[in-house]
């Protein structure tokens, strides 16, 4: 195997390279041989000032658990499970931090351990982007766009007209890419895209004003911002002048239009809508004028 500094220890020593751990901190490296600068600094300990293979690795490749910042708990999360030498493994919506590789998990072929890589880096980027591992909110169809990714299920929307002609937006928070809506060309869903920040970006902003008739807030041109934007509404404020705000229907209104104010639906993005708009400090002033 081509040499890398980030080989796990056993992996390293058994391709022939120097696997060296610093005492007392969680520190390592697999250095192409014995002259590296590890091996001379006597904080380190290295597998090359060992005669023989076998001890050589009992003595070195233990070592990280036994340094471990963090004591070990079935319960750590993925990154500070494998960062502190443990095994992380996921099934499903099931996950463990296991003190090693040698836990039924490791050995069951339908979970996903991060034990079985011999790259450090390889295994968090594996196993720890794992959303189903990560899922912090149960699921609902009926989840918001962004709390649907994040918690890594796949989020599906589809424009289409009703039947007075009108744009009407359906929405679907599957719980995985294997729903009916991700295979349908008329939908567009998170999970067809590789990056999270690509799937939120393309998915999550689909046109605010068309989300009105799944509002789950009825229409009123005095709802607060965060409000009407999250009912997919205008949220429109003046930036000058008597600074005053509107919760239009849709991106169609006279306001929308004046260059005088400042709308939600000019922006792509539903939190850069709401950043812009909402924390504009005119559409949080105690007197409000509305239309």
């Amino acid at each position: 195997m081509a040499h890398s500094e980030s080989l796990s220890c056993n992996t390293c020593v058994d391709n022939g390279y120097n696997f060296c751990t610093k005492k007392g901190e969680l520190a390592e490296i697999c250095c192409k041989d014995g002259n590296c600068a590890q091996a001379g600094d006597s904080q380190w300990s290295c597998s090359s000032s060992f005669k023989d293979l076998a001890e050589a690795k009992n003595a070195v490749c233990p070592n990280k658990l036994a340094q471990a910042k963090v004591t070990h708990s079935e319960g750590l999360s993925c990154n500070v499970c494998v960062d502190n030498g443990y095994n992380f493994c996921t099934k499903d919506f099931a996950q463990i931090c296991c003190l090693d590789g040698n836990c039924a998990q490791a050995g069951d072929s339908t979970w996903s351990c991060s034990a079985s890589f011999t790259d450090l880096a390889q295994a968090k980027q594996a196993i720890c982007p794992n959303k189903l591992a990560q899922t912090k909110v149960a699921h609902s169809e009926a989840l918001g766009c962004n709390t649907c990714v994040d918690n890594g299920y796949n989020f599906c929307v589809k424009d289409q007209k009703d039947f007075s002609g009108a744009n009407e937006l359906s929405q679907i928070c599957c719980l995985s890419k294997d729903c009916a809506q991700t295979s349908d060309k008329s939908w567009s869903c998170t999970s067809n895209f590789e990056s999270l920040a690509q799937a939120k970006n393309a998915v999550c902003p689909n046109k605010l004003a068309q989300a009105a008739l799944k509002a789950k807030v009825a229409h009123s041109e005095t709802l607060g911002c965060n409000v009407c934007i999250d009912n997919g509404y205008n949220f429109c404020t003046r930036t000058q002048g008597d600074f005053a705000q509107v919760c239009c229907l849709d991106a169609t209104c006279s306001q929308a239009k004046d260059s005088n104010f400042s709308c939600s639906a000019s922006f792509s993005d539903l939190a850069q809508a709401k950043n812009s708009v909402c924390i504009n400090k005119f559409a949080q002033i105690k007197n409000r004028k509305l239309f």
